[in-house]
């Protein structure tokens, strides 16, 4: 007999594994994000990574060894040159730290900061790259945060972890050169040994995180920002249209928005943005109601929410006016798109707009609130973790809503209004910085 395997609508395997998804909203929500900034994500939002790593890889190949060496032995090297090339980069980021440059941003600081402090206890001069970075360097680090980004940015191939000819050459080499990469911490780089700290914390204060790019590596960043056309347009927008004051995500998205409808240009970024206003919408309702009876639940194991005292809650009954609002708005965008380059997957989205229709029909604020648990338990079942579903964090029975077992995310206090409650992030302001860093804003 075959077997054909599936996905559920809310499978978290193409999420990040840490992701906290309790109603299954994340799947739609990648799918509307990459409508308007396809291939960035919000943890890859330093620019500068991206030039330490095609600067690494750059090394990379002046480490090549014998052709004979198996693909996989010649991916492993090149691992290796560039996890040196992080670690000797972020300890010089991390000593040239001061007045206008930051730490903010280094990934693994504490990491980092330990190894610094370290050296300066022994009074050594010189230092090697062997300190211990991050828990799993690979997986957390550089390689593991900012590859699959950098791929899309046609920087590189992923799966050789070879430059492009143009893009990722040109930006690699501009970092070496302009930042004035020093022999011996170049040479300490591709082959291992070690580098004068007074050279190391030179040349951080050229190449650190939050030193503004010259004129090469800057050109090569804003090109690969925009070497994509739906990517290219969303990014003009927000140079267009800058983020103002304490204005959040959503607020300047629906402005955007308001600007398109006005002019009738970007049809298909149009209609993304007018889903993702409804589809936040949907989601803090949901996730309100959600919250709302989790939060007596954390009072202990033994303590149940009776559904008959869930009806005098007047923040359900709020959330059920607006999630029907919010729900009617997403299925009207959604009917309403004509664009191929917005339609395509639209699949990955019917399911939350089905729960969403479920919780239009409930006639009764416990009755809304008994769909929510129940999505709950369906989502975190549908995420298996060491071959074992997840359990929900409170379930029904009979009468009643219960926690289980399950380590719940805590809430200090239940929110009253949607809107005490975050948004997904769209990847603006990963858009924003490397627009800034690439000349573009």
């Amino acid at each position: 007999m075959q077997i054909q395997s599936f996905l559920t609508a809310y499978d978290p395997s193409d999420l990040p594994g840490g992701s906290v998804d309790p109603l299954g909203f994340d799947r739609g929500y990648q799918w509307l994000a990459d409508k308007i900034l396809p291939g960035l994500t919000n943890v890859a939002d330093q620019p500068r990574y991206f030039s330490a790593l095609c600067a690494g890889l750059r090394l990379a190949d002046a480490a090549s060894g014998s052709a004979a060496v198996s693909p996989r032995e010649r991916v492993r090297q090149r691992r290796e040159v560039v996890a040196r090339m992080e670690r000797f980069w972020v300890l010089a980021s991390l000593r040239a730290s001061e007045g206008a440059l930051t730490s903010a941003g280094i990934r693994g600081i504490r990491y980092v900061r330990a190894a610094d402090e370290r050296i300066r206890e022994r009074g050594d001069r010189q230092t090697d790259a062997s300190y211990r970075l991050l828990s799993r360097q690979t997986t957390y680090g550089m390689l593991g945060i900012y590859t699959n980004v950098a791929s899309r940015l046609r920087l590189l191939d992923d799966d050789t972890l070879s430059l492009s000819a143009d893009l990722g050459v040109r930006l690699g080499d501009a970092f070496l050169e302009e930042t004035d990469l020093p022999a011996t911490l170049r040479q300490a780089i591709i082959q291992g040994g070690t580098v004068n700290l007074d050279a190391l914390t030179a040349w951080g204060a050229r190449a650190h995180l939050s030193a503004p790019p010259r004129a090469a590596e800057r050109r090569a960043i804003g090109e690969a920002l925009t070497v994509q056309d739906t990517r290219r347009r969303m990014v003009d927008l927000l140079a267009q249209h800058p983020h103002l004051g304490d204005e959040g995500e959503q607020a300047r998205l629906q402005r955007i928005h308001e600007a398109l409808v006005d002019s009738g240009e970007h049809a298909d970024l149009r209609e993304a943005l007018r889903s993702i206003v409804a589809y936040e919408n949907a989601f803090r309702e949901s996730l309100l109601v959600f919250q709302r009876v989790l939060w007596p639940c954390q009072a202990g194991p033994d303590f149940f929410l009776p559904l008959n005292s869930v009806v005098s809650d007047k923040s359900l009954a709020t959330a059920h006016k607006r999630l029907t609002a919010a729900s009617t708005a997403l299925d009207e965008a959604l009917d309403a798109a004509r664009t191929p380059a917005f339609l395509t997957g639209r699949d990955r989205i019917t399911d939350v707009q089905q729960f969403l229709r479920t919780l239009r029909h409930a006639d009764s604020a416990d009755a809304l609130a008994c769909c929510v648990v129940r999505r709950h338990g369906d989502v975190q079942r549908a995420k298996v973790v060491a071959g074992r579903p997840k359990m929900p964090w409170i379930e029904l029975r009979e009468d009643r809503i219960v926690p289980t077992l399950a380590a719940a995310q805590r809430i200090d206090r239940p929110p009253a209004l949607a809107h005490d409650l975050p948004s997904h992030p769209y990847r603006s302001w990963a858009a924003d910085r490397l627009a800034h860093a690439g000349g573009l804003s």
